[in-house]
């Protein structure tokens, strides 16, 4: 069983204490458990790897009540990151907050600054929670927060892959900081913020890596201990599964581990309705034939192969405070999560795809955010500018002068540059994201053949095709639901706004079709006018050119037409046609109805509204019908009266 690069293989007892001591590890700075403080550590200490602990001076502290304990735990979870006061209601309170809630959360902050740091003035500079715009911010260091030092010690573990026993020991002193799931005394919906979930899919990608180690290197009976409980917390899980069975018969327990893969065959039945997948029937056969050890396992390597090489950060801007973004986010990590475990050679892919307008390049920049702590070797970013697209052999060009490569020795040719930019590739740990793609042509020769990189790719278009040749995971996007509309207009326009009149602000999400442009060019306009109600605004949207009240001024990033333009321009003429024509039937329509619209054959007026569906202007519905949003309507009436007049 394998994982990724530099191969491992058995060294004697001397080789490993010698490779232990390059790496500088001793078991006294890596043993004390997530639960107990270390001595000669700062006075403050927190534990959220398991039951949320806080030390003060190696004395347990009390923080208070349930909620003040899930706002500390939400803070901790995501350490030196500015957590908005939305996101801090919407995991306290969930969709009915109380009015107060604002003022419970300054109060709660209050107290946790007062346990934290008793005698220190709560807004006195180097306070562990800091203020800042819209929300908080909780700068702690490794010592002082377990997360932190689990993440350093597999980042460690992984540097030194070509030592197997010094990348076991530190391993599991990694795992060693864990007393259960993550803040399991606290609420599910903080178990369930995507941020836990990101964490437990690295505590099991450490697992996996651990005990493939110690099966390799004959340490059956550690690795069983380490499984057992993540088997229990994970019965579908087949990897665990795979991993104890191989550990158990190590250990000389074939009748279990036999016994171990009859349950979970029968869990998998019952439950899902599948059979044991590939990796459970191989550990299966190696149990029943006695072919243990394994084969030497390889560990990724978290550095690159040449240490003066550039580390390229090329993601734009963040955007704070993401509305309704959590179940996609939670996607995307758990697609991340599954590509630990992929063969050599697999390209691991997501692909964001959804209507113009929808937050396709805000959902894939905000998640590369926080998922660039898993890429230590950069982060690449292009926009491929869609109907106008750019060059794969430019866009590899740009590449390879980010990761090094003189200008003058870059290849001209388009396979050359695609194959030195894979072989860049190859011993390095990069996420690359290709924004506002055109067509899975273009994203092909931007794709790393390396199982270490992951890809993120954004588009209109429906991308099936890269989904079933390539294996992407497709992400298909959606507008915001009405209380995430709301969530974001109070992000943008300030929660007090947006509170002194909720009809009007619920008018305004709906005129904007929940669709996040045309709601940050509705927040843009009101921000530009502060003096202006709400209501104001939504009456004008009623009464006038709701395209040409949503446009922003000198801001053509926040412009629906140009959006829409774009869609429009990738289509040819018949299916523009088509699509003005749309704009005189109300309600739903199916190939039949286009038929006519077309005066042309059902076969011909499907294929239409395939490629109208290819590019997210209308939308399918059940039984075969399709509609077309309002906004779109809207722009679909503006250009008939231009063109077809």
């Amino acid at each position: 069983m394998t994982l990724e690069h530099g191969s491992l293989s058995r060294r004697s007892g001397g080789e490993l204490r010698e490779g232990r001591a390059e790496v500088g590890i001793r078991r006294e700075q890596v043993r004390p458990r997530g639960g107990t403080p270390p001595r000669g550590r700062k006075p403050l200490r927190l534990n959220i790897l398991g039951p949320l602990t806080v030390y003060q001076a190696h004395r347990q502290v009390d923080i208070g009540p349930l909620k003040q304990r899930c706002l500390l735990g939400l803070l901790a979870l995501q350490p030196d990151r500015v957590v908005t006061r939305d996101e801090i209601i919407d995991v306290l309170w969930g969709v009915n907050p109380p009015r107060t809630c604002a003022g419970l959360v300054h109060s709660y902050v209050s107290r946790l600054r007062r346990g934290l740091q008793p005698g220190r003035e709560g807004r006195a500079r180097g306070s562990v929670i800091t203020a800042v715009r819209d929300g908080y911010r909780m700068p702690v260091e490794a010592g002082q927060l377990d997360l932190l030092e689990f993440d350093e010690l597999v980042h460690h573990a992984e540097r030194a892959a070509e030592d197997a026993g010094a990348a076991l020991e530190l391993f599991d002193s990694a795992l060693h900081r864990w007393r259960g799931p993550v803040l399991v005394d606290l609420g599910s919906r903080l178990r369930q913020h995507p941020a836990a979930i990101a964490l437990s899919q690295r505590r099991l990608a450490a697992l996996l890596t651990y005990t493939d180690l110690s099966i390799a290197l004959g340490r059956h009976e550690p690795a069983v201990e380490r499984l057992r409980p993540l088997v229990h917390d994970e019965p579908l899980h087949e990897g665990l599964h795979a991993r104890l069975m191989l550990a158990l018969a190590g250990c000389g327990r074939q009748a279990e581990a036999l016994r171990l893969f009859t349950e979970i065959r029968a869990r998998l039945a019952e439950e899902l309705g599948v059979g044991p997948g590939a990796e459970i029937q191989e550990a299966h056969l190696r149990v029943l034939r006695g072919e243990l050890p394994l084969p030497p396992v390889t560990v990724s390597r978290s550095t690159p192969r040449d240490p003066g090489a550039p580390v390229p950060t090329q993601l734009p801007s963040d955007i704070p405070g993401l509305a309704g973004r959590d179940r996609y986010l939670a996607q995307l990590d758990a697609f991340l999560a599954g590509a630990d475990n992929t063969g050599a050679g697999t390209v691991n892919a997501a692909a964001i795809v959804g209507a113009a307008g929808v937050g396709k390049t805000t959902l894939a920049v905000h998640w590369a955010h926080r998922a660039s702590g898993r890429f230590p070797d950069g982060q690449l970013f292009v926009n491929l500018h869609g109907n106008a697209p750019v060059s794969a052999s430019r866009v590899l060009a740009r590449f390879l002068r980010a990761l090094g490569v003189p200008a003058d020795e870059v290849p001209a040719e388009a396979d050359e540059a695609a194959a030195l930019y894979r072989t860049l590739l190859a011993s390095r740990k990069v996420l690359v994201v290709l924004d506002n793609a055109a067509h899975p042509a273009q994203i092909r020769p931007l794709l790393p053949g390396s199982p270490s990189c992951f890809v993120v790719i954004t588009s209109r278009h429906r991308l099936g095709s890269l989904a079933a040749s390539d294996g992407a995971h497709l992400l298909d996007l959606d507008v915001l639901s009405p209380v995430d509309s709301l969530r974001a207009l109070a992000r943008m326009l300030g929660p007090d706004r947006v509170r002194a009149e909720p009809k009007a602000a619920a008018e305004l999400a709906r005129l904007c079709a929940h669709l996040p442009l045309a709601l940050s060019a509705a927040a843009a306009n009101l921000v530009n006018h502060p003096h202006h109600r709400i209501a104001d605004y939504v009456l004008a949207l009623h009464n006038g050119n709701r395209l040409a009240a949503l446009e922003v001024d000198s801001d053509q990033h926040l412009s629906l037409r140009a959006a829409f333009d774009h869609s429009y321009g990738t289509l040819d003429l018949p299916t523009q046609r088509l699509f003005r024509r749309l704009s005189l039937v109300h309600g739903g329509f199916s190939g039949e109805t286009v038929a006519a619209l077309i005066d042309g054959t059902s076969h011909d007026a499907d294929h239409m509204l395939d490629r109208l569906a290819a590019q997210h202007l209308i939308r399918a519905a059940p039984a075969g019908s399709y509609t077309l949003d309002d906004l779109l309507r809207l722009y679909a009436t503006e250009r008939a009266q231009a063109e077809d007049a």
